[in-house]
């Protein structure tokens, strides 16, 4: 539902931009409208299928189609790393990889620290986290999730 809800108002927001907005302001105006609405509490779409994901990414797709005149037909991976802009699992993944290290280092509001409980830092780089099975845990494997909220952060994102 919400996926749905973002992904319709992205469009909008896109369309009423290729109307309205001249091409001078045309990537502010996208980032400001468009980028607001899909990062918005990203980091609780882990785990999502990718049906959902592939919706997101069609919506950040036709903005990088918008800000560079591209055909629908033409590839986007260029675009988006001209723009330097993640594709929607590894925005999600930052987003979650950002949270962890906030909390790490104490940077975080307070209210997070015990949905990640202890942070154990092992020598090789990697980091458990002891949380009563509140943590949310990535699907790709870069989060591997043992038993009873034990979770094992590979060294790779964080």
């Amino acid at each position: 539902m919400w996926v749905q809800r973002t992904v319709s108002r992205c469009f909008t927001a896109l369309r009423q931009i290729r109307q309205l907005v001249p091409r001078d302001t045309l990537q502010i105006q996208v980032v400001a409208l468009v980028h607001s609405r899909l990062d918005y509490g990203n980091s609780v779409l882990t785990g999502i299928p990718a049906y959902l994901t592939h919706r997101l990414q069609l919506a950040l797709n036709a903005a990088a189609r918008l800000i560079y005149q591209l055909r629908s037909s033409d590839h986007i991976t260029d675009a988006l790393v001209c723009l330097h802009w993640l594709r929607i699992p590894e925005r999600i993944e930052y987003k979650i990889a950002l949270l962890t290290y906030k909390v790490m280092n104490g940077m975080a509001p307070r209210y997070l620290g015990p949905l990640f409980g202890s942070l154990i830092c092992l020598a090789d780089g990697s980091l458990i986290c002891l949380a009563d099975g509140s943590l949310i845990c990535l699907a790709d494997g870069s989060l591997i999730c043992l038993a009873d909220g034990l979770c094992v952060l590979q060294s790779s994102i964080v």
